[in-house]
Formats: structure tokens, sequence, C-alpha cells
């Protein structure tokens, strides 16, 4: 049977249409052979890095130039900004480091994508599962992109508002940094549109990395589910089939089965290798983000709570999703075993027994993928990433709420 209803390029065309924005060529594709070429394709890219690392040093001069004492909200707001820019930094530059592995992982996955299938319950498993988790990353892609784009033009909301309601003009940026001129004059368009795309081209860096992430698992998943489905009827079963069971037949379809399985094994570690350090330092950042805005929801009122709370909502999703991802791929891995138990193999020779019990065996020990081998990437890691979170809350509530200093207005 033909799979027709999506196919290999639909499923990260999205996530090259993101990285366009921002300079970063195809996935896919390898560096170019010659030094000149790859700098004349990746031209744009190292623009936009540079110009986003500008920005995230602006902000860290910006606090850095400020004493501590003048408004500690201010504080965790550019606290919060300098950490999302510096991940999101952190995640481009692995990528293009790691270019030769994520071209190589995609051109594997390129490779093994089913585009014919021998049963209509294998069409419907990919048709149906890499459907769905390409839609639900294209619309958390698109949702996010927006989401960005709300939250860094919320402040010509603001202006307008102050202008028709009290007839003040005032001037609002997206986040503050450090500038040797006054940005507020007549450079002030400028300074937006700059901090505008700045704030583009970060949020690209962010969800364009973790959906690809999410959709090489969404791949590796489907092909662990289809392997299940081939365990299964790795034996001729005699109560459905009038001649005996071909043990030859029996055992080369055994082997494909063991091979895939191992095939999948060396693309988790290409999956690891990629993503691992990075989604480590994504985990430790965003505990300390989801603390900061949670307790700069929990301290402000009415109109700039529902801003830290859109905040919150967008760290605790980002975090979940890579949770979420690492345990289905814990989830449909060890589900391997059940899949050969459930073969009709006490009806095979005494060598194919022999060999699916160590099939069995090695199958009982999940795929997990790892942060640093620090923390797996599982909802239990979520569970534990946000009771951490909640402790520093607790913690920083309790110090911050004896500063003789403290004060409410501005730095929002």
């Amino acid at each position: 049977m033909d799979v027709t209803k999506i196919t290999f390029n639909k499923t990260i065309c999205f996530i090259n249409r993101l990285f366009m924005t921002v300079g970063y060529p195809p996935c896919e594709e390898e560096n170019p052979p010659t030094l000149l070429r790859y700098l004349i394709k990746n031209l744009w890219f190292f623009v936009a890095y540079v110009w986003i690392f500008s920005v995230a040093l602006a902000q860290f001069l910006f606090v850095a130039t400020r004493p501590f004492e003048a408004n500690i909200w201010e504080y965790l707001v550019q606290e919060v900004t300098v950490g999302y820019c510096t991940v999101g930094l952190t995640k481009m530059f692995m990528l293009a480091k790691r270019r030769k592995s994520l071209s190589t992982l995609l051109r594997n996955f390129h490779r093994i994508w089913p585009n014919q299938v021998k049963t209509a319950v294998d069409k419907e498993i990919v048709e149906s599962y890499m459907h769905y988790n390409t839609m639900f990353a294209v619309w958390f892609s698109g949702l996010s992109v927006i989401m960005g784009y709300f939250w860094n033009m919320i402040p010509l909301g603001e202006m307008m508002f102050y202008k028709l309601v009290y007839g003040e003009n005032i001037r609002a940026l997206p986040f503050n940094i450090w500038v040797p001129f006054d940005e507020f004059d007549t450079a002030y368009p400028y300074v937006y549109m700059y901090l505008l795309y700045s704030a583009h081209t970060v949020v690209v860096y962010h969800i364009a990395f973790d959906s690809l992430f999410c959709i090489s698992i969404s791949h590796l998943c489907m092909h662990y589910r289809l392997l299940q489905e081939n365990l299964k009827v790795v034996v001729d079963d005699p109560k459905e089939d009038e001649r005996p069971s071909n043990a030859h037949e029996n055992m080369n379809r055994l082997k494909s089965c063991i091979e895939k399985h191992q095939c999948l094994t060396r693309i988790r570690k290409y999956i690891e290798e990629i993503f691992t350090d990075v989604i480590f330092m994504n985990f430790f950042v965003s505990s300390i983000n989801i603390c900061s805005v949670g307790f700069l929801m929990a301290t402000n009122r009415g109109y700039h709570a529902m801003k830290f709370f859109m905040l919150f909502l967008c760290y605790l999703v980002e975090l979940f999703l890579f949770c979420w991802f690492g345990q289905e791929l814990i989830d449909n891995s060890s589900s391997v075993a059940y899949s050969a138990y459930e073969s009709s193999w006490y009806s095979t020779t005494q060598k194919f027994k022999k060999i699916m019990i160590l099939v069995i065996h090695r199958s009982q020990f999940s795929e997990i993928l790892t942060a640093l081998k620090f923390w797996d990437i599982s909802l239990n890691t979520f569970r534990k990433i946000l009771s951490a979170s909640w402790s520093y809350f607790a913690l920083l509530h309790t110090a911050l709420a004896e500063l003789p200093y403290m004060k409410r207005e501005g730095g929002i």
C-alpha cells in the first residue's frame, strides 16, 4: 500500500520555512564544500545571529549599568529576557555547529521513510500519527510566532491607549536595552523595529529548534510503532494459515526486525548527540524563568498580571513539549518487548525462540533521551522541574519581602 496522505518532506518543510526567515539553510542540506560558498549561503544567518547577540549584550549592559536598588521587578523582567535570548542563541549555535550530524539524521529518516507499507494498520500508523504530529507542530509554531509579535507590540497598544484616554504622548519599547544614545528621541522608530525583528529571530530560534526535536522524536516513535506491528506477525500464525510455518521466512523476518531495531537505536543516539546539552540548558534556565515570571504574575495586578500569565504559559508549554515527546519515545520503545511476546513464537524452532528471548530482553530497556545525563527527558522530569521552580518561587518571595527598598511602580 502506498502512503499518500503525508510525505517525509511535508513533515519538515514548515521548519525550513521558519529557518528561512532568519537565514538558516534547509536542515537536510550539508554545508557547501568551499569556504566562499559557505559564507555566501550563510551570510544572512551570520548577520541575524550577530544582530541577536548584540541585543542580548545590550540587555545585559542595561542591567549592569543600573543600581540594584532601582527596581527589583525591572531586574526580574530583564533576567527573563536575557535568559530567553541566551538560550535561543545557544540553540542556533549548536545547530550550526552540528549541521553535519543534523543532515545525517534527517537523511536517515528520509532513507527509512515508509513510502509503501504492507497492511492497512501500518498505513494508518504512518499517515495518522505523522499527520497529527506535523499539524500540531505547525500550529504550535505559528501560534508561538504570533504570540511573540503580540507580546512585543503591546507597547504600541499602551501608547495608543494613553494618547486616546489621557492625551499623553509616551514612548515604550518591547524590552529594555542599553544604547549609547537616547532611544526615545528621533531614533525611536528604528530602535523599535530593530527590537521587533530581534524578538522574531529569537522566537524562531526557539520554536524551530523545539519543533525539530519534536518532529524527530515523532519519526522515531512512528518507526517503533511499525516495528511493533512487524514483530506481532513475524511468525506465520498456524491458526490463520493452512500451510505449516516456514522457519526460514520466519527467521528472515525476525532478522529484518532486529536490524530495524538497531537502526532506530543508532538514530536515537544521533538525536541525543544533537539536542542533549541544549535541552539541559533549556531545562535549567526554564526552571528559573518560570519562577521569575510566576513571581511577577503573583505580585502584579490586572493588565500586567495577564501579560505575565501569557508568558508563564509559553514557558510551561515549551517545557512540557520536550518532556511529552521524550515520554512518547520511552513508551513506544518499551512496547516493542510486548509486541514480540504477542507473536506466535511458541510455534517456531528452538533457535528462533532463543533469539526471540534476546530480542525481548533487549527491548525491555527503554530508549531514554537525557539532558546531559542529568535529567531524563520525560514527564517525571517535567514534574521535578515544576517542583524546583515552586521552591525557587517560595524562596524568592520570602527573601524579597524583607527588602526595605521594594518598589511596585515602574519597570514593567
